[in-house]
Formats: structure tokens, C-alpha cells, sequence
């Protein structure tokens, strides 16, 4: 009996998709990135970091390459992380912050947490690209 539940589970996780499907495909991706834009504008330590960010080109950038780092259909047209961040010398504790707010937005979107850290897993190492710069 205990074999038939554990081939049950394994179904389950295979019949899961991609991590672009888990996210909820583009339509998830963006209620993810909308919550985030939310939070980052209510939190004080971040949202002056964002007083001369043009939104609604950040916003479809980060779409766009959340949607590619998940193996989605989409293309990222920014810039490199290298490239938007130079000069900015964000600190760890800002870059936190975002990934905090981040697992918070996909939390509030419904993406499971395994799901979560795989995203997350892929974009830690742009942690150097993004800090200090």
C-alpha cells in the first residue's frame, strides 16, 4: 500500500511542468512582479532606490527575465546585470531586503516554495552582479 502512494507523489511532481509552468507561466510571472512592486513601493529602505527608475520599464524587464530564467517563451531586452547596477553600490542588505520581498510576492502569487527556491536558486548568482557596483 505504502508503494502505491509513493508512486502517487511521484506522478504528482512529474505532472508539475516546468518551472515557468509552476510560476503560473507569463500571467503568474506577472502577479508576482506587480505584489513586488507593491512591497518595494512600501518599504522605506528600498522604494528611494527606485525614486528615478522608470516603473513601467522595469517592470516588463523583470517580467521578461523572470519568464527567461524560468525557461519561459520570453526574451530579456534590459541590460546586463552588470550594466543596469554599476554605480549604484547596493548593499547586501538592500539586495536582501528584494529577495525578501520577492519569496513574499510569490507567497502572496501562490508558487509553491519549491518552486520559489528553484527561482530564487537561479538568480543568487547575480548577487555579485548586482551589489556593490
Amino acid at each position: 500500500m505504502l508503494w502505491v502512494v509513493w508512486l502517487g507523489a511521484c506522478a504528482y511532481h512529474a505532472d508539475k511542468g516546468t518551472m515557468y509552468q509552476q510560476l503560473g507561466e507569463k500571467q503568474g510571472i506577472t502577479g508576482v512582479v506587480d505584489k513586488l512592486l507593491v512591497l518595494i513601493a512600501r518599504d522605506e529602505l528600498l522604494n528611494k532606490r527606485f525614486v528615478d527608475v522608470d516603473i513601467p520599464i522595469f517592470r516588463e524587464h523583470l517580467i521578461e527575465q523572470l519568464c527567461q530564467v524560468a525557461d519561459g517563451p520570453c526574451e530579456y531586452t534590459g541590460g546586463t546585470m552588470s550594466e543596469v547596477h554599476r554605480g549604484l553600490n547596493i548593499s547586501d542588505a538592500e539586495f536582501n531586503r528584494l529577495v525578501t520581498h520577492l519569496r513574499e510576492a510569490m507567497t502572496q502569487q501562490q508558487i509553491p516554495y519549491v518552486t520559489q527556491n528553484r527561482l530564487l536558486s537561479t538568480l543568487a548568482p547575480m548577487h555579485s552582479e548586482v551589489t556593490y557596483q
